[in-house]
């Protein structure tokens, strides 16, 4: 079985290295891939078709918001789950929006026991042989 792959589009440097020792811990067939910004989370996106993106709301360049649209539109990444992960406040502006568009939203600080239900729920979901869309 491949490994499920996650793709993490946030500018927080620590945030990773979080992640990472909890998926080394739980799912430790899951591989993160990490981009600081949108424009290269959207280029990663294409070429690791990941199963599951986690994606930040406010990040320099191109936002969550700009992101998740440029996602949405390209047909090889328009069909991968996207879990909205913000500290602003959920109910204005375009993270609103973002999260109305994504399929789960997270609050920041992180409750680690609510992002590991989250990618559990997602990769749960994946049936073995699944590798992606064909290209």
């Amino acid at each position: 079985m491949a490994p499920h792959r996650i793709l993490l589009i946030d500018d927080d440097p620590h945030l990773p290295v979080i992640i990472r020792l909890l998926l080394a811990k739980t799912h430790s067939e899951v591989m993160l891939y990490t981009a600081r910004e949108g424009q290269n989370g959207v280029a990663m996106a294409e070429s690791v078709s990941p199963h599951l993106i986690l994606l930040d709301c406010r990040m320099p360049g191109w936002d969550g918001f700009e992101t998740l649209t440029q996602l949405r539109a390209n047909p090889h990444t328009a069909h991968i789950p996207i879990v909205t992960i913000s500290g602003a406040i959920p109910t204005r502006g375009r993270c609103a929006e973002m999260i109305a568009r994504s399929e789960a939203y997270l609050s920041k600080p992180l409750d680690l026991s609510q992002l590991l239900a989250v990618i559990t729920q997602f990769i749960n979901f994946i049936p073995d042989n699944y590798d992606g869309p064909a290209h």
